[in-house]
């Protein structure tokens, strides 16, 4: 067997067959040939300068074996033959049989196997880069992730792929990756496109522009990609179940879910999008309670033109559903159903929508629904509606956050049947109805939430409203209008019979002039004699009838303080820098004039009221007598920095005043 040089190789267009090619590699540069049984060899040498007469070689840095023949020796550049010239003493020891000149530089070169290619990846070494990486083989490697097309799924948009990729989804591999490509799936016999049935199975795609599956049922009621294993991830891909069912109403195979999820915990569909179908993306518990359905995810994910929702939840418990885009389906963005239960929707955008953006029904318990957009949908932007069912509401103890909802057919917000639950920083603008639609609703705290150019009301307390509280809640420029004339139809806060809240450092506001505007007719507004509601240091402007109104009796039932109506304060205010003079301004007068003398024993408290009063009209001081009481509307001065001074008429000022039996003094 011969050893050539690899420039003295002949060049060959293919593999030469049933050869025996050893190719040797000099100065560590590797080179590569191709041919059947090829093996590679590795040279090494090792070069060193001989003293006078010097004949023993120790060598350094390479070993050979003795006598294999496989080593060369080189002296100033003349091979030398074993045997005649040296003698090669053991592997790493060469004995000349004539000692050398001195400076002779003496090259000693041996060539070793170092892997026998065979058509067996398992064979190759893979060495992994980074500090500490464990080298594995080619084949391992490769393994980690297998792929459908390893089972013959083609990707070409025509071949029915449905038995190539279940398949591989039955191989009992974690790691299934579908490339980029379009795959044909169809149901067939089964009911159902593909099915994932292997706890812990990671299916992923190429991006969900890349790795699309078209579904077309051959029935209703058979999902595209069935989930009924545990811990499965989902990863990269879409579902296109248009031919089956769309937005537009076309129903080719009703009810076919795109991705569903069933009965199932811990698993996550991420980066993934639906097109078409019934529900794009089925979080789905088939029992009556919460041992499934459980701390599933849906993250990142896009759906478009489903029949009916975007991202469906029933029965789900500790679910989180977050940035994903929900546009144009059939009905809702996105739904949960029958007592969600501590689960988060956050940061998601539901669009053009046919009916709600979200859709909160029966059931969302301590839960958390946060960040969300909710644009130009037919319906309501939010519609958070319980049930009770016998012993509670359904819609309890939860969380609305930082919620944007506009541009939507009817209001941004309709609240109903809820107990106990928080809504902050949710902002309501231009809906086609009211802001903010709140019936049946107890136990809510509502602060800092925004409901302006609304249609009709910015709140609107419907029905069975009670102990809630608005802090902090804005109501601008509602009962808008396209025209130039304010209507003054609807309110800022309009209070329905049976409702009552208290309102804290709220405010009703008109503030547009020109163009399209605002219109609210009242800031407040009492549609029906109701009682219970407090506001205290609340504020309107510009409302188009009154700052604060309604039917008969409204003033009579509810407490107002410190009330700002329509830019004019009316309630307790100091006159005064040193806070020492507290009157009351604006206005306000009691119903009634005090029936008890001062002191009475009979009456622990007794009532000073303001009554309209001139100074000509006061009673004489002599007949009152020394201690006696009342307030002026018009003493030639003010109160402050006057106490005790002879009041006299004449002025605009209102202020206390009292009898010392002689004449009435301010104070």
């Amino acid at each position: 067997m011969a050893i050539v040089k690899i420039s003295d190789l002949p060049l060959v267009d293919a593999p030469v067959e049933g050869t025996d090619l050893f190719v040797v590699v000099q100065d560590n540069v590797t080179k590569k040939a191709y041919a059947s049984d090829i093996q590679t060899y590795v040279g090494f040498e090792e070069v060193q300068t001989a003293t006078a007469g010097q004949t023993v070689f120790n060598l350094t840095q390479i070993t050979y074996a003795a006598g294999a023949n496989n080593l060369m020796v080189f002296v100033d550049g003349v091979n030398q033959y074993e045997g005649s010239s040296y003698t090669e003493t053991d592997n790493n020891t060469v004995t000349f049989s004539q000692g050398l000149h001195e400076g002779a530089l003496v090259k000693f070169s041996t060539v070793q196997t170092q892997t026998s290619l065979v058509n067996n990846a398992g064979a190759v070494v893979y060495n992994p880069a980074g500090t500490g990486a464990v080298p594995t083989n080619v084949q391992a490697k490769l393994r980690e992730t297998v792929s459908v097309k390893d089972f013959g799924a083609q990707g070409d948009g025509v071949t029915d792929d449905t038995a190539a990729i279940q398949a591989a989804l039955d191989s009992g591999e974690l790691n299934i990756h579908i490339p980029a490509g379009t795959y044909k799936i169809t149901s067939g016999a089964n009911a159902y496109g593909i099915r994932i049935t292997t706890a812990n199975t990671m299916v992923s795609g190429d991006g969900l522009e890349n790795t699309v599956l078209v579904y077309t049922s051959s029935a209703a009621n058979q999902p595209g990609l069935l989930v009924q294993a545990n811990g499965v991830f989902l990863d990269g891909l879409t579902v296109d179940g248009s031919a089956n069912a769309t937005d537009a109403g076309t129903f080719a195979a009703a009810n076919c879910v795109d991705i569903a999820i069933e009965d199932c915990n811990d698993c996550q569909v991420s980066n993934c999008g639906v097109i078409g179908g019934h529900y794009g993306i089925h979080l789905d518990n088939n029992g009556s309670d919460y041992t499934v359905n459980a701390n599933n995810r849906v993250l990142n994910c896009v759906t478009r033109n489903t029949a009916s929702t975007g991202v469906h939840l029933t029965r789900a418990s500790f679910a989180l559903v977050q940035g994903c885009d929900a546009k144009n389906a059939g009905t809702d963005g996105f739904k949960t159903l029958s007592d969600t239960y501590r689960t988060r929707i956050i940061g998601n955008t539901a669009t053009g929508c046919l009916r709600d953006g979200f859709d909160l029904y029966d059931g969302f318990i301590e839960s958390v629904l946060a960040d969300n957009v909710s644009d130009s949908n037919t319906f309501q932007g939010y519609e958070i509606k319980g049930l009770f069912d016998g012993s509670n509401y359904v819609i309890r103890d939860s969380l609305f956050s930082n919620n944007l909802a506009v541009n939507n057919g009817e209001p941004g917000f309709t609240i109903n049947s809820v107990r106990n639950c928080t809504f902050t920083g949710n902002q309501s603008v231009s809906n086609q109805k009211d802001g903010f639609n709140i019936n049946t609703v107890q136990g809510c705290t509502f602060t800092g939430n925004i409901a302006s150019k609304n249609v009709q009301h910015g709140f609107n307390l419907l029905g069975s409203v009670s102990r809630v509280i608005f802090s902090g809640c804005y109501a601008v420029d509602n009962s808008w209008v396209n025209g130039t004339t304010q209507n003054g139809t609807y309110h800022g806060f309009n209070i329905n019979s049976g409702c009552a809240g208290q309102f804290t450092g709220c405010s009703a506001i008109n503030g547009t002039t020109t163009g399209q505007k605002g219109g609210q007719g009242y800031g407040w507004y009492w549609v029906a004699v109701t009682t219970g509601s407090r506001l205290v240091n609340c504020y309107t402007l510009g409302s188009v009838t009154g700052g604060i109104g309604g039917a008969a009796g409204w003033a009579n039932n509810n407490g107002i303080l410190n009330f700002n109506d329509n830019g004019t304060f009316k309630g307790l205010q100091y006159t005064d820098d040193s806070l020492t003079a507290l009157q009351v301004v604006g206005g306000l007068y009691p119903s009634a004039t005090n029936s008890y003398a001062l002191g009475s024993s009979t009456n622990k408290w007794t009532y000073i009221h303001q009554s309209n009063k001139t100074v000509a009209t006061l009673t004489s001081a002599a007949t009152v007598g020394s201690g006696a009481r009342a307030f002026v509307s018009d003493s030639s001065v003010a109160a402050s920095g006057n106490f005790g001074a002879i009041v006299a008429g004449g002025g605009s000022n209102i202020v206390p005043v009292y009898s010392d039996g002689t004449n009435w003094r301010i104070g």
